[in-house]
C-alpha cells in the first residue's frame, strides 16, 4: 500500500493533468500568472467623435490571467474574455464599489477560476459614457446604443490584438486563435453579444432610427462595426458567447451562423430583463430602451440553429412549458442583479455565498464550452462539480423548468 501511495505522489503532476482540461481545475492559484494593464488599443472617448477637430484619445487596457508557462506545456490554450458590469458609466457613478473596473471582485475571481481550468482569461475594459439624463426616451436610447457601439468596437480590437499576438509576436500567451469566448456581466455581456451579432446593415431597423429618419448610430461620426480601436487586418470573430444577466437590443440582430451562446440570468433581475421589456436607469427608474434578455435571445439562437452544437450532444437545459428547449441557458429563480458578486462592505457570509454562486455559474458554463470547442469531449449531465461549487441552491429553477 505504501508503494502505491508513493507512486501516486511521484506521479502527482501527471495525475493532475489527466483531469479534463477546461472543465476541471488542473492548476492552483499559485500556478496562475497575472499580467496587468496590457494596452490593447486606443480610440476617441465619449462625448467626442471623429467629426470633432483633434479629439483626444483614450487608452484601452486588459489584464491577463494564465497558467504559468513553466508548468503548462500547451501552446494552444482557449481564451475567455470577461467584461464587467457598470451600465457604461465610470465607476465613480456607481452606488456599489468596485463595479465596472478591471478589479471587480467577481471578475478577478472568475478569471482565476477559468485560469485554474487551463484557460487564458482576460479582464477587459472599454470606453464608457452616455447620457442617462437626456430629456427624451429617444435621446436616451440613442445615447446608450452609441455606448454599446463604441464598447463593442473596443472588444473587437482586443480580439484582433490577441490574434495579432499569435501572428506577429510569437504567441506570447500561447492561445488558440480559433477558440475565443467573449462575455461578461450585465452591460459587459451586452458588449460581447453585440460584437458577435450586430452588423452595419442592421443599424437601420425602425427601432433604432430617430423621428427624423436618422439611425441612432452614425458610422461617419463613430466608425463602422469593426471600429478603429487598433490592430487592423486581423479577424475579430468571436467563437462562443458566455454572458451573465445580459441582453440584446433586438433578437432580429441574430442570424444563422452566429456563435453558440451560454447564458445565466436571475429571473428577477431588475437591471436587465430576463425576457423582453424596457430597461430603465438604476436611479430614478427612467425608461431607456426595450431589450431582450437571456430567455429570449437563447430561444432565438436555438430556432436559428446556432445552439445545435449543444443539442446534438444531448444538452437540453431549460425548457419552456410547451417543451421547447433553451440549450445553454441557466435561469436562477428569485435572484436579482449580480447575485454572484460582492462589493466593499460585504459581509463574509455574503462573500462566501457570492463565490459559491459564481463557481456554480462557471461549473455550468465550462462543460458546455468544452462541448462547443471539443468534438471528442463526452458530455454527461451528471458531471463533476467544481470543487468550490455548492451542489444545491434553493433558488435554482427546479428540474430546469422556467
Amino acid at each position: 500500500m505504501r508503494r502505491v501511495i508513493l507512486l501516486f505522489l511521484l506521479l502527482g503532476i501527471n495525475v493532475a493533468f489527466s483531469q479534463e482540461r477546461y472543465v476541471e481545475d488542473i492548476f492552483q492559484d499559485n500556478d496562475i500568472v497575472v499580467v496587468d494593464s496590457i494596452n490593447y488599443g486606443q480610440n476617441i472617448p465619449y462625448p467626442y467623435t471623429k467629426l470633432d477637430s483633434n479629439p483626444p484619445m483614450e487608452q484601452l487596457y486588459m489584464n491577463v490571467y494564465m497558467p504559468d508557462t513553466s508548468l503548462d506545456t500547451s501552446k494552444s490554450r482557449w481564451v475567455v474574455i470577461l467584461i464587467p458590469a457598470g451600465s457604461f458609466l465610470p465607476s465613480n457613478f456607481q452606488q456599489k464599489q468596485p463595479l465596472g473596473t478591471l478589479y471587480d471582485n467577481w471578475l478577478v475571481e472568475a478569471c482565476k477560476a477559468f485560469a485554474r481550468k487551463g484557460y487564458v482569461a482576460i479582464a477587459l475594459t472599454h470606453r464608457l459614457g452616455w447620457n442617462p439624463l437626456a430629456n427624451s426616451q429617444e435621446e436616451r436610447a440613442k445615447s446608450i446604443m452609441q455606448a454599446v457601439w463604441r464598447a463593442q468596437q473596443d472588444l473587437r480590437a482586443a480580439i484582433r490584438y490577441l490574434r495579432k499576438s499569435v501572428a506577429v509576436n510569437n504567441n506570447p500567451y500561447r492561445i488558440a486563435p480559433n477558440k475565443i469566448v467573449a462575455g461578461g456581466s450585465s452591460s459587459g455581456g451586452y458588449v460581447a453579444l453585440h460584437a458577435a451579432i450586430l452588423d452595419d446593415d442592421e443599424l437601420t431597423f425602425p427601432k433604432f432610427v430617430d423621428q427624423n429618419g436618422n439611425p441612432f448610430i452614425d458610422t461617419t461620426a463613430l466608425g463602422n462595426a469593426e471600429g478603429e480601436s487598433g490592430n487592423p487586418g486581423y479577424s475579430s470573430k468571436i467563437n462562443a458567447i458566455f454572458t451573465l444577466g445580459a441582453a440584446v437590443g433586438d433578437t432580429n440582430f441574430q442570424d444563422p451562423g452566429d456563435p453558440p451562446m451560454i447564458a445565466v440570468h436571475g429571473t428577477a433581475d431588475k437591471t436587465t430583463p430576463y425576457g423582453t421589456s424596457i430597461v430603465s436607469t438604476a436611479t430614478g427608474n427612467i425608461p431607456i430602451i426595450e431589450v431582450s434578455g437571456s430567455k429570449d435571445f437563447i430561444r432565438k439562437a436555438t430556432t436559428l440553429g446556432n445552439q445545435d452544437v449543444l443539442i446534438n450532444r444531448g444538452i437540453k437545459d431549460a425548457l419552456d412549458p410547451d417543451g421547447i428547449m433553451r440549450p445553454g441557458l441557466k435561469p436562477y429563480q428569485g435572484l436579482d442583479f449580480e447575485f454572484y458578486s460582492w462589493y466593499d462592505g460585504s459581509t463574509q457570509p455574503e462573500i462566501d455565498q457570492a463565490k459559491q454562486y459564481l463557481y456554480d455559474v462557471i461549473g455550468f458554463a465550462a462543460p458546455r464550452l468544452k462541448v462547443i470547442f471539443d468534438p471528442n469531449y463526452v458530455y454527461s449531465s451528471v458531471k463533476k462539480l467544481d470543487k468550490n461549487a455548492v451542489k444545491i441552491f434553493p433558488t435554482v429553477v427546479e428540474n430546469n423548468k422556467l
